[in-house]
């Protein structure tokens, strides 16, 4: 069984973009870029991690960009199992930062989609490096 700790985690960056003027209804989606490194030495990886946040449809009314960094030790072979386990853990942070920022700039609060990283469509292994895609 795959077990991870995180280490440590930074926010690299937040971007917002608001072009909402007057009432708007929209629907939004998440999509997320992800890399694991692994470590030669010892059982830990770096994450990087980015997740995008925006409205459906061809006019652009709001865009968040959360990147971050996180180590993590880990316990168990299976890189595609620790690759899930730690974007599902970056996913939960950077959704809520994401939300965050929409009260601190005074919109009302949002869903983000949720995603599925145990979808095997969504996770490639490939030369020991899963990619998010």
């Amino acid at each position: 069984m795959t077990q991870i700790a995180m280490k440590e985690c930074v926010i690299r960056g937040v971007d917002f973009v608001n072009n909402i003027s007057g009432v708007e209804s929209m629907e939004i989606g998440a999509q997320v870029d992800s890399r694991v490194d692994y470590s030669e030495r010892e059982p830990e990886c770096k994450c990087t991690f980015s997740l995008t946040v925006r409205n459906t449809g061809d006019r652009e009314l709001i865009k968040i960009v959360v990147r971050m960094e996180a180590i993590y030790a880990f316990i168990g072979e299976d890189k595609r199992d620790i690759h899930i386990k730690i974007n599902e853990e970056l996913f939960s942070r950077a959704k809520g930062t994401a939300c965050a920022m929409c009260g601190v700039v005074g919109l009302p609060p949002m869903a983000i989609p949720p995603i599925s990283f145990a979808d095997s469509q969504m996770v490639e292994v490939s030369q020991d490096r899963p990619t998010i895609h």
